[in-house]
C-alpha cells in the first residue's frame, strides 16, 4: 500500500479499530461489515509492517507503532474534518456512536442514570460504555485511546489533556442499623472505635478516606477492602461496620438502603471533580458534543 493509499476511510476505520479494541464493535459503529474491517486491518498491517493489535490476557492491545500511528491518524482525521468540511455538525439525533466513558464505581453510580435517560431521549442511536477498572493509570487510558473522556477527582493528569470543572463534592458516613453510633450523629470516638470498610483500588486523588482512617481509627486498621460500591453497601446492610464514601453518590444511596448518614467528625478535602480528555479528541465535533452534554447534565448540579 502506498501512502496515497491511506485515506480518509481507511484512517478512520484504524482509529475506530484502536478505540474499541473489536472489529466487530467496529464494524457496527462504522456501519460496514467485519470482512470489510478485517481487509482493512490487513493491509494497514502489511503496509506498515507491524501487527497494530495483538491478543492479550486483557483482549486485543495495540503495539507502540500502533499506538504511535493512532496518534498521527486522528491528528490528520481532526484537521480534515475541521478544514475540509469546516460546516458539519455532529447530529446526535439521527448518529450511531459508542463513548466510553470512565470514572470511580462512585461516580458510575452517580451519573450513568441521568446520563443514559437523556441519550435515549436526544440521542437514541449513541451508547456508553462505562470503565469503572482503576488498575491502569487513567493517563494511560486516555493517551491509548481506550476511553473517550474521564470524570473524577483525579490529580495526576496534565500534559495533553484538557479538564473542566463539572461540580465540587464533599463526603458522608454510612452505616447501618447494627453499628453501635448515636442515631444522628457520628462523634470521633465512635469513628476511632469502628470497623471500617473502603473500596480499593482507587485512583490517586481518592486517598483522603484511607489517610483518615489510618491515622484516626484504633490502630489505624482497614477491617475490610470490597473492589466496587455494590459490595460495599451489602456490607453495610448486614454488618456494623462504617464506611466514608463522596456525599452525593452516599447521600442518595443511604436514603434508598435505609442507612444511617452521618456527616464525618474529621476534615476531609473538597473532591474537586472534573472530566478529562486527550488533546486529540479536543475538536472532534462529536466529542464536542458529548462534552457539551456532561456538562449541561452535571456543571454544579
Amino acid at each position: 500500500m502506498h501512502i496515497s493509499n491511506l485515506d480518509l476511510k481507511t484512517m478512520t476505520v484504524f482509529s475506530t479499530v484502536m478505540r474499541l479494541r473489536n472489529l466487530s464493535q467496529a464494524a457496527e459503529h462504522l456501519g460496514l461489515t467485519q470482512p470489510a474491517i478485517s481487509q482493512s486491518v490487513t493491509r494497514l498491517r502489511k503496509h506498515f509492517g507491524d501487527a497494530l493489535l495483538v491478543r492479550t490476557g486483557r483482549g486485543m492491545e495495540p503495539t507502540p507503532r500502533a499506538l504511535e500511528l493512532l496518534e498521527a491518524m486522528d491528528a490528520i482525521l481532526a484537521i480534515a474534518h475541521e478544514q475540509l468540511d469546516p460546516q458539519a455538525a455532529f447530529e446526535p439525533r439521527g448518529a450511531r456512536r459508542t463513548f466510553t466513558f470512565l470514572g470511580t464505581d462512585f461516580g458510575a453510580t452517580l451519573m450513568l442514570p441521568k446520563l443514559v435517560t437523556t441519550l435515549r431521549a436526544e440521542a437514541p442511536g449513541i451508547s456508553v460504555r462505562a470503565v469503572t477498572n482503576t488498575l491502569r493509570p487513567v493517563r494511560q487510558q486516555l493517551e491509548s485511546a481506550e476511553v473517550d473522556l474521564a470524570v473524577g477527582g483525579f490529580t495526576d493528569l496534565g500534559g495533553s489533556f484538557y479538564q473542566q470543572a463539572l461540580f465540587r463534592d464533599s463526603y458522608v458516613c454510612l452505616a447501618g442499623s447494627a453499628f453501635a453510633g448515636g442515631a444522628t450523629q457520628l462523634s470521633k470516638t465512635a469513628f476511632r472505635k469502628a470497623s471500617h470498610v473502603v473500596v480499593a483500588p482507587l485512583p490517586q486523588g481518592y486517598d483522603a478516606v484511607e489517610n483518615l482512617v489510618r491515622n484516626e481509627a484504633e490502630s489505624g486498621r482497614i477491617a475490610l477492602e470490597v473492589p466496587n460500591f455494590l459490595s460495599l453497601l451489602m456490607v453495610l446492610r448486614e454488618t456494623d461496620m462504617l464506611c466514608t464514601v463522596p456525599a452525593r453518590v452516599g447521600t442518595a444511596t443511604g436514603r434508598l438502603l435505609g442507612l444511617r448518614t452521618y456527616a464525618p467528625p474529621f476534615a476531609l478535602p473538597t473532591l474537586n471533580i472534573k472530566m478529562f480528555w486527550h488533546e486529540r479528541l479536543h475538536r472532534d465535533s462529536a466529542h464536542r458534543w458529548f462534552r457539551a452534554l456532561m456538562t449541561r447534565l452535571f456543571h454544579a448540579a
